[in-house]
């Protein structure tokens, strides 16, 4: 094997001539847990930190976090006496390999048996080290360790095996102050993101209950039922199996969920030519029902088809066909709290649920009369969908930076010195 020059050979791969290949154990003060038992849980005091109180971003939540008393934490959890700028590592379960720094404004709590303690000697600065454990490089490693032992839970042992690529201490600052601003850029946009979907749900109660009038309209809104705005209709066919890479447009109930928020103007799934003989075309402003789903909460999701290409509904979805009302305002309005209410109240079944547009016929709508403010309000709710919809695709961009420059910087492959 070809070495490049500047670089030396590592049982996990190449990394810089001065730098050093390590495990874990070489460069911490302490890997610890707490002995294995079931904490009491009181309703104040210490919290005690679980894996669930990391969330998927590596961030530490704490508005479902439990405590314990001050005396328990003494007594039960004094060898992991948590301290700012150690790291806790999930080591079971689903959670396996999360990790966070704990924060010099709140250290003072336990963790669970199925997270554990790192401290990190001289040698090792602990933000590189918290990037370092969160890389693929140590994400692939520890599955692979876990699966050669056949239980997801990592022992101390196990953890203190890890292997560490260490640069000089100048360059782990530099990496880490890199990885830290750029994880700053995706919590700011995350923040805003927030934002605007809170004042988003703000405007909808408002907006779509008539609470708040724009300028200019002033007529009073209308007491109808959906049946008295247009008709319904059923999709059929499409399996899943059946779906392609190109070909006509399609949209599957499942979808409906995952997929679409309020409206789509590009559907993501295609069927052939020989599929659209039976199927149920779809016109431009028809609204999309889902009919059934796993809970009465989800079911009667909906989104108005708002495309120009030819389209397909597939089967368990109820297509609503408005006569005059503006589509995007409905979908609004039908995927609002007030109305998903109703929705839950007759939805059907207990495994799988199930809602029918004889039960949709009577949803009771109130409705502005002037089909102009209806767009008006549509068009400031799909406006903010937009900004928040741009809010989110720069937020993956960094995200996706980020990879790329983790696995480059903390392997040597791009040096900051």
């Amino acid at each position: 094997m070809v070495v490049r020059k500047g670089y030396k050979q590592t049982e996990i791969g190449e990394i810089p001539e001065n730098w050093e290949f390590r495990s874990l154990s070489d460069i911490t003060k302490k890997i610890a847990d707490r002995d294995h038992f079931t904490p009491t849980y009181t309703e104040k005091g210490i919290p005690i930190i679980s894996p669930k109180d990391i969330d998927d971003d590596m961030h530490l939540r704490l508005d479902n976090v439990k405590y314990i008393t001050q005396e328990a934490h003494e007594k039960n959890y004094k060898k992991t006496d948590i301290k700012p700028l150690d790291i806790i590592f999930s080591r079971i379960g689903a959670g396996l390999g999360k990790s966070i720094l704990v924060d010099e404004n709140f250290y003072h709590f336990s963790i669970l048996h199925s997270l554990c303690q790192i401290r990190t000697n001289q040698s090792v600065i602990p933000q590189y080290l918290l990037y370092f454990l969160r890389s693929n490089l140590i994400q692939k490693r520890i599955w692979v360790t876990v699966q050669s032992i056949g239980v997801p839970d990592l022992g101390l042992k196990e953890i203190g095996n890890l292997p560490i690529f260490v640069p000089p201490l100048g360059e782990q600052q530099k990496i880490a102050t890199l990885l830290s601003d750029i994880d700053l850029k995706i919590q700011k946009q995350q923040e805003y993101k927030s934002k605007l979907e809170t004042l988003k749900k703000g405007l909808m109660q408002e907006l779509l209950t008539g609470k708040r009038r724009l300028e200019g309209f002033s007529e009073d809104w209308e007491n109808t039922e959906l049946g008295e705005l247009g008709y319904f209709s059923k999709g059929k066919g499409i399996k899943k199996d059946e779906i392609s890479d190109s070909g006509f447009s399609c949209i599957r109930y499942g979808e409906i969920y995952t997929k679409y928020d309020t409206y789509v103007t590009q559907p993501i799934s295609h069927i052939s030519k020989n599929i659209v003989k039976s199927s149920y075309k779809i016109k431009t402003g028809d609204i999309l029902f889902a009919g059934s789903g796993e809970d009465e909460f989800d079911i009667g999701k909906c989104i108005v088809y708002l495309g120009n290409d030819e389209c397909y509904a597939g089967g368990d979805i109820i297509v609503f066909t408005p006569f005059n009302d503006n589509p995007l305002f409905l979908s609004y309005l039908l995927n609002s709290k007030n109305i998903k209410k109703q929705m839950t109240s007759m939805a059907q079944g207990d495994m799988v649920v199930h809602i029918y547009s004889s039960h949709l016929k009577s949803i009771f709508l109130q409705i502005p009369s002037s089909n102009e403010e209806q767009s008006e309000i549509a068009k400031i709710l799909s406006d903010m969908d937009c900004e928040i919809e741009a809010l989110e695709k720069q937020r993956d961009k960094y995200i996706n930076l980020k990879q790329g420059m983790m696995q480059k910087l903390l392997t040597g492959e791009i040096r900051l010195v």
